[in-house]
């Protein structure tokens, strides 16, 4: 680590500021030192700067060039149509990161984030915070959670979940038995503390794609069950997101009953989604992030499906763009040959449905994964010199 910071130039040091202030903004979520709309929106000044000055301090081919300019503009429409800056963040994060290699990416995310997430642990046991005792509906049973600084125990979930993926992105190709016996107990500490059955499912999945990818045997057809999981993942878990709950508006009868049966799977998720397309319209830019109507007329108005919550902020143009974004990713990946990551967009897509984790970059690792198309495989390349700063 000391020779990391050794070796960091001014670019460089841009660079890890944008990630550190990311990490503190996302990493106080569902705290008591959550960030408000109106801070979020001061804070996007810094976050400018920092970006700007690192797009006019470095060199770019007409691809990159290319790609630079479409993503911004799309993220500041969609900012402008929204008043939501978390789509914006999630554009130009990748763009910031895009020159560093992808250990010191991740390396940087889960030692920052890691310290925030143990201090707010640590912060409630002393009394500072809150326990968040919670009550949590399991279906046909209730059982108690504890958030421990969190606002919900799913969201302290949420932060071992992150953690836990960021860790397997930097360790890479050396995760060994070690790590999976670190990882299973864990698991189990959080699950005994959060009843969090989608941070089991998330964890194991992860856990055995990790030792799938690693094997020795059957390593091609591994590979392209991997990569054809990382292209259908993504625009299944949409469809599924969108069309279990319109089924349950539907007038056949069978069809009720079949997405009932899936409903109660996923702890009665779609069907408040099912609640939310009868009051609220689709829209191209999105723009809702607050289910008032459901709360008045149903006394709780709480999504969980992360792509739902996408398409309400951020609009029907704001998700297709990104599940484009997302599938040239595992394309570029998987022809990189780095099925690890891959592997995490899959778990990702699937943890989407039945969590809020997918609106901003503080939660999604597979925007993180977005800088490989910007990511240069050759030293080669011809260059466009910008205007300089420095």
């Amino acid at each position: 680590m000391k020779k990391f910071f050794l070796h960091l130039d001014l670019k460089n040091i841009v660079i890890f500021v944008f990630i550190l202030i990311l990490s503190v903004q996302y990493g106080l979520q569902y705290t008591n030192y959550e960030l408000g709309t109106v801070n979020e929106r001061i804070l996007l000044i810094p976050y400018m700067a920092l970006f700007l000055y690192f797009i006019f301090t470095r060199n770019y081919n007409l691809r990159e060039l290319a790609i630079f300019t479409v993503l911004i503009i799309i993220g500041v429409v969609v900012v402008f149509k929204t008043h939501f800056t978390g789509f914006l963040l999630m554009v130009i994060t990748p763009i910031v990161i895009s020159t560093w290699d992808w250990k010191s990416v991740f390396k940087s995310f889960f030692y920052i984030r890691s310290i925030i997430f143990i201090s707010i642990i640590l912060l409630s046991l002393m009394g500072v915070l809150n326990l968040y005792k919670t009550v949590v509906i399991k279906g046909n049973y209730s059982t108690i959670g504890y958030g421990l600084g969190f606002s919900h125990p799913n969201r302290l979930a949420y932060g071992f979940v992150y953690l836990l993926f960021t860790y397997i992105a930097f360790v890479g190709k050396s995760f060994n038995k070690k790590d999976y016996i670190c990882i299973t107990f864990g698991l189990i500490v959080c699950y005994a503390i959060t009843q969090s059955r989608t941070a089991i499912l998330c964890v194991v999945s992860i856990l055995l794609l990790v030792a799938l990818v690693k094997s020795r045997f059957l390593n091609k057809n591994i590979k392209r069950l991997v990569a054809f999981l990382g292209y259908v993942c993504p625009p299944l878990c949409v469809f599924i997101s969108i069309g279990v709950p319109q089924l349950m508006l539907s007038s056949n009868q069978n069809l009720r009953i079949l997405a009932d049966l899936i409903d109660k799977l996923f702890s009665g998720r779609f069907k408040l989604i099912s609640r939310t397309f009868k009051y609220y319209d689709m829209t191209l830019f999105g723009g809702v992030n607050s289910f008032d109507i459901l709360d008045r007329i149903y006394k709780y108005s709480t999504v969980d499906n992360g792509y739902i919550r996408f398409l309400y902020a951020y609009g029907i143009v704001g998700l297709f763009v990104y599940i484009v974004l997302t599938l040239l990713t595992v394309n570029a990946l998987s022809k990189h040959g780095n099925y690890l990551f891959v592997s995490l967009i899959i778990v990702t897509s699937f943890w989407g449905i039945s969590e809020n984790v997918l609106m901003s970059v503080g939660f999604n690792i597979t925007v993180l994964f977005w800088s490989v198309l910007l990511r240069r495989t050759s030293t080669n390349e011809k260059m466009i010199s910008t205007c300089s700063l420095s």
